[in-house]
């Protein structure tokens, strides 16, 4: 059974869409400055591309949404859901990975975020470390 994902995208000219499984995450732009810059992340790096946001509804879990994203954002699972933690702490209750909050709206992480948990082996330890603390 396949669960479905509305998400809704309101970019900087106040346009929102709203789409099933659709979701236009980087402009050519976007994707040329940040492959050629190799300065670590800055608080302006982590915004959302394009004010994108996902909509999460029916109480999904962050393992469900990111395992929607992840092949969209061509990166793995661990790095898919510590990118949209670390993009949306405050909508995660007392800042714990493991307990997001309801219907929230989620920004969506940036490429640079998404890139620095490519390799999936340290991501995963890093996702069990931040589900061990809390």
């Amino acid at each position: 059974m396949k669960s479905s994902l509305n998400v809704t995208m309101t970019y900087k000219n106040k346009e929102t869409i709203t789409s099933v499984y659709s979701i236009p995450l980087f402009s050519m732009e976007e994707i040329v400055s940040e492959s050629n810059s190799l300065c670590p992340l800055s608080p302006m790096e982590r915004k959302p591309i394009n004010n994108c946001l996902i909509e999460n509804h029916n109480n999904m879990t962050l393992w469900s949404i990111a395992s929607i994203y992840k092949t969209r954002w061509k990166t793995n699972i661990y790095a898919a859901m510590l990118g949209i933690f670390e993009t949306n702490k405050d909508k995660f209750q007392n800042k714990n990975i493991g307990i997001m909050l309801k219907n929230s709206k989620l920004k969506c992480p940036t490429k640079k975020l998404l890139s620095s948990y490519q390799d999936k082996k340290t991501a995963k330890e890093i996702f069990q470390l931040l589900i061990g603390k809390n």
